[in-house]
C-alpha cells in the first residue's frame, strides 16, 4: 500500500492494518476487505450472480495501478488506495444488473440488459457481465481482463467532478487531427496503442472509431501503465502527450 508506517504484510501477501486486524495476523483480512476499506470498492452480485476469483484479482489489480497513478501525479504522499478515493470517493462493480433493473425500483441505470463485456452507468457504478480475458489462459488472459477494468475506470473518471471535461477535450482533439487521435488507423490498423490491431489487449474495442468517451477509455489504459505503441509514430506520441498533459491538469498535480 505504499506506506510502511501505517501497513504490515508479514506474509507477503496482503496488507493489514492495526485497526482492523490482530498484529500481525493477516488471516482474516481478504481481498474483497481491502478493496472496500482502502478503495472504497463494492463487489455486488447481481442477476449473473457472484464475481469470479480471477475478475476479482482484475479489479483489485486495477485499482491498485489506478489509485498508484494517481497518487504519482496527484502528490502529498497519498497511498495508492486513499488517491483512488480521492477522484472516485466509491465505486460499485455489479455483476451484470441489479435484480430490479429493468423492471421495479429506482435501481436500474443504462447498462440495463448487458450480457456481455463492461459496461460503466456513472462515476460509482461499474458493470460488468465479462471481462476480456474469457477464453485465454494464462498471463494473457489475466492481462486482458486486468486491462478491461482499467478501461471502465477510464469512463468512471469521464463521469467524475475531477474528470467531466475529459471528453468533450478530447473530442476537440479528434476533430481537429482526426488521424492522430481516431480509434481505428487507415488500412485496419490502430496507431498508437500498444497491442497490434485486432489483439485487443491494450485496446478495448474498435466500435465507434470516433468517440471520444472510447478512445478516452483506452488512452486512461495507456497512461495508467504509460504503455503505448511506437512512440516514433505521430499517433502514439499525440496519445501519450494529450494524456500526460491533460490528466496532469484534470488532476491538479505538477
Amino acid at each position: 500500500m505504499n506506506n510502511p508506517l501505517r501497513y504490515t504484510d508479514p506474509s507477503g501477501h496482503l496488507s493489514c492494518s492495526a485497526n482492523h486486524v490482530a498484529d500481525g495476523d493477516c488471516s482474516d483480512y481478504s481481498t474483497i476487505l481491502i478493496l472496500q476499506d482502502f478503495y472504497g470498492i463494492t463487489l455486488e452480485a447481481g442477476n449473473l450472480g457472484e464475481f469470479l476469483t480471477k475478475e476479482i484479482s482484475a479489479i483489485y489489480s486495477a485499482v491498485q495501478e489506478v489509485g498508484e497513478k494517481f497518487s504519482q501525479v496527484i502528490g502529498g504522499g497519498l497511498t495508492s488506495g486513499e488517491a483512488f478515493k480521492k477522484i472516485y470517493h466509491r465505486v460499485t462493480f455489479l455483476k451484470g444488473n441489479r435484480f430490479a433493473d429493468g423492471g421495479t425500483g429506482g435501481l436500474s441505470s443504462e447498462c440495463s440488459g448487458i450480457t456481455s463485456g463492461g459496461c460503466t452507468s456513472g462515476a460509482h457504478l461499474i458493470n460488468f457481465a465479462s471481462m476480456a480475458g474469457g477464453g485465454y489462459s494464462g498471463a494473457r488472459g489475466v492481462l486482458r481482463n486486468r486491462n478491461n477494468v482499467v478501461h471502465e475506470l477510464g469512463h468512471a473518471f469521464g463521469w467524475t467532478s475531477t474528470g467531466k471535461d475529459a471528453y468533450a477535450d478530447l473530442g476537440i482533439a479528434i476533430a481537429n487531427q482526426p488521424k492522430s487521435y481516431s480509434r481505428e488507423g487507415e488500412g485496419g490498423k490502430s496507431y498508437g496503442f500498444a497491442s497490434p490491431f485486432g489483439t485487443l489487449d491494450w485496446q478495448m474495442s474498435y466500435t465507434n472509431a470516433s468517440s471520444p468517451n472510447e478512445i478516452f477509455a483506452d488512452q486512461f489504459l495507456g497512461w495508467t501503465f504509460d504503455t503505448w505503441g511506437d512512440l516514433a509514430t505521430d499517433q502514439a506520441e499525440a496519445r501519450s502527450n494529450w494524456m500526460y498533459n491533460h490528466m496532469a491538469g484534470y488532476l491538479g498535480g505538477e
